[in-house]
């Protein structure tokens, strides 16, 4: 089982506000669920990574995303190459670039930014709006799937 940060829908925004720790953790979880929905059946993989099965080239399109800010912060880094790869082999696979279903639920995205903001107020506490109640994480696999008109910005 992998965690996917998302603490916000545009993939270049959510990599700025993580912090190195974070970051690098996204990187790497990344990696971990993209290589458990490719080994494991189905039925044995966690909700975590079920809500990425259909998903597979944006969440490592996502990953590169992160890949990217962790280069640009002048850190070494060893994944962007294995999930380009990875991107390349699911397309050619007949795996289609598309957003979730659930990527236009700002709950999730609130939720995660909370989650953030209680474990290191210090650094995240400019993402969130003080006083407001940031619910525990809000999962797709809660969600009535409901396909919105509003799509936002993934880049």
């Amino acid at each position: 089982m992998s965690f996917i940060f998302l603490p916000h829908q545009n993939a270049k925004v959510a990599a700025r506000i993580l912090d190195d720790k974070r970051l690098g953790f996204a990187r790497k979880n990344v990696k971990d669920t993209l290589f458990a929905i490719s080994t494991l059946p189905h039925s044995r993989l966690n909700p975590m990574d079920k809500i990425w099965v259909d998903n597979q080239v944006w969440l490592a399109t996502y990953g590169m995303v992160m890949c990217l800010e962790w280069k640009l912060r002048g850190k070494v880094d060893d994944l962007f190459e294995v999930l380009a790869e990875q991107v390349l082999y699911l397309q050619e696979h007949g795996h289609k670039q598309g957003l979730p279903w659930w990527w236009s639920h700002d709950a999730i995205f609130a939720s995660h930014r909370g989650a953030l903001w209680r474990k290191a107020p210090e650094l995240y506490s400019q993402f969130v709006i003080e006083g407001s109640m940031y619910p525990a994480y809000v999962w797709p696999w809660k969600l009535k799937k409901v396909e919105l008109e509003y799509k936002p910005e993934p880049f």
